[in-house]
């Protein structure tokens, strides 16, 4: 992405910031115990919550779906069917958003006026001929208390309701292709992207739409990737390490490893990174154009195994980490099946118990995935 086309996406965002809800009421409690933050809103009730309906539709859209319909906020950005950048330049809905704001008694920061909003944005979202495309998410968790912004990134409506599995290559390479875009974003305003992807339909990923889409936070760096920085400056490259081991591989897709996570604190999860050359590869702006593709290949092969394994996708988790403090890209697949529920030892201890030897899972997933291209 070149400097001129971040400056314009920047004045892009700068035009679109009003339409994202910044509810006030996100407040910050540490835990005695461990130090950890977490963040109370109780506006976050307040969202859009369609996911646990039963009997989710097949087909290519559905007329409530703020996804399928382009009930969102502004698109920032996409990708188009040839795989190229677009900067999204249509100016309607930012006219018909300064008109919304000017109507008595509305609130930029209150949820329903939002949703009054991009109910009134309707189809000046949507561009022509696209992959994937980036607006931002309407109601962030995180809210006032991180400097940056959240973002969403989904998929065109004929794909929006498939599992990743049954996903063109183009479409998921797409999504992968958003992130590196909104990490050159968040480096050029010294932050973070973290991306990441709540799935399989099931409110046990945290997921609220049914339409397969993407989240990212530009935020400040997380605590754990710090912790992970701190360890990696003690005792080297941890993803180098589980690399070495044998035991946990699944598959190789040419440059991209893709195993079983030694340590997981739920069974069965996936770690997918790339091999380093002469250097760790760090961040998912360090991916070349073949690396990005293949990397959405081996996040579509991991939730193919876990089908493959418990007869459905389950709900699941993509967890990507990248940038300098974790040193080395990778991401972390987590099925949230019902027996792989975290109880009250793990609560209690934050020492999770594991019922599955992780090399035995990686030998069954090898078998589901066949030996094939693993060396």
């Amino acid at each position: 992405m070149e400097k001129s086309e971040l400056k314009k996406l920047r004045q892009r965002i700068e035009a679109v910031a009003p339409q994202q809800c910044r509810a006030r009421e996100s407040i910050p409690r540490e835990d005695p115990i461990t130090g950890r933050i977490v963040l109370i809103n109780p506006l976050r009730s307040a969202r859009h919550f369609e996911v646990s309906r039963e009997g989710p539709p097949r087909g290519a859209a559905r007329e409530d779906c703020l996804f399928c319909t382009g009930r969102t906020p502004s698109t920032l950005f996409y990708f188009d069917e040839e795989g190229r950048l677009v900067l999204e330049e249509e100016s309607a809905s930012l006219r018909a958003a300064a008109e919304f704001w000017k109507q008595p008694g509305m609130d930029p920061a209150r949820v329903a006026d939002h949703y009054e909003l991009v109910a009134a944005l309707g189809s000046f979202t949507v561009p022509s001929n696209w992959r994937a495309r980036t607006f931002f998410n309407l109601t962030p968790t995180i809210g006032a208390n991180q400097p940056g912004n959240c973002y969403v990134t989904s998929v065109h409506p004929d794909y929006h309701y498939r599992e990743i599995p049954d996903m063109p290559a183009s479409i998921l390479s797409a999504v992968v292709a958003s992130w590196q875009v909104l990490e050159q974003l968040a480096a050029e305003e010294g932050l973070l992207a973290v991306p990441f992807i709540n799935g399989g339909r099931r409110p046990e990923s945290g997921q609220s739409v049914s339409c397969f889409h993407s989240q990212t936070y530009v935020m400040k760096t997380p605590g754990l990737f710090e912790a992970i920085r701190a360890r990696r400056e003690e005792a080297g490259c941890g993803v180098c390490k589980i690399l070495q081991q044998r035991q946990f591989g699944i598959k190789r897709l040419g440059p991209v490893w893709l195993g079983a996570h030694p340590a997981p604190a739920r069974n069965y999860s996936v770690i997918v990174t790339v091999e380093p050359g002469e250097r760790c590869p760090a961040r998912l702006s360090d991916l070349s154009e073949l690396e990005r593709r293949t990397f959405a290949d081996a996040l579509r092969l991991a939730t193919q195994i876990y089908r493959q394994m418990f007869g459905e996708v389950p709900a699941y988790n993509v967890a990507v980490r990248t940038g300098e403090a974790v040193g080395h890209l990778h991401a972390e697949i987590i099925p949230k099946t019902r027996t792989n529920v975290p109880a009250g030892f793990e609560e209690t201890t934050l020492e999770y118990s594991l019922t599955e030897l992780p090399e035995r899972f990686a030998e069954l997933a090898r078998e589901e995935s066949s030996s094939e291209g693993w060396d």
